[in-house]
């Protein structure tokens, strides 16, 4: 996964300094702003334009750099501000440390059951399509090797002698009926 995000943040880097350094001379801020309006289904999002919002800017940035701030004091020196915390707020340090049982929850509730179903899918698969059903569906060729095989001779006459025959029972069966 590591990868791949780090493709998808050096592309996005590029655009963003794309835009800050050519963006006031060439107008190349708006090269990008767009490429979604060709998409399948776009005008059925019904979204409208929406200007630029410094204070989300503004209030994002400062959350993101104290919290940098914070971890740096916290952790990039030894310090005993974690382990204090730790101590203080032990249920939620627990809970924290279990990761709040979102993995149990998700065993419970996503993963066994998912388990189940492809057992459920596996068995039905193996016995009841491939077995039945292929089975069914290998019958006209082993009829047709085993029973019809014999009769494909390339004998012209022999062809016709069988279609003038099964006519001739045709028109008996009808006539009995």
């Amino acid at each position: 996964m590591t990868y791949p995000l780090i493709a998808l943040a050096s592309c996005t880097g590029l655009i963003g300094l794309i835009c800050l350094i050519a963006g006031p001379f060439w107008g190349t801020t708006e090269w990008f702003a767009h490429h979604l309006h060709a998409t399948l289904g776009f005008e059925l999002l019904k979204s409208s334009e929406q200007p630029f919002a410094w204070l989300t800017a503004v209030v994002g940035t400062i959350a993101g750099l104290s919290g940098i701030g914070l971890s740096y004091l916290m952790y990039a020196a030894p310090s005993p501000i974690p382990g204090q915390l730790a101590d203080r707020l032990k249920p939620l340090y627990e809970a924290s440390l279990h990761k709040f049982g979102v993995d149990e929850f998700y065993e419970w509730l996503i993963a066994r059951p998912t388990r189940g179903m492809a057992i459920i899918c596996e068995f039905l698969d193996v016995y009841v399509v491939e077995r039945l059903v292929v089975g069914v569906a290998k019958l006209p060729a082993i009829f047709g090797k085993g029973v019809l095989a014999p009769y494909q001779n390339g004998l012209i006459q022999f062809y016709a002698a069988i279609s003038a025959l099964s006519v001739a029972v045709l028109l008996l069966i009808l006539l009995l009926l």
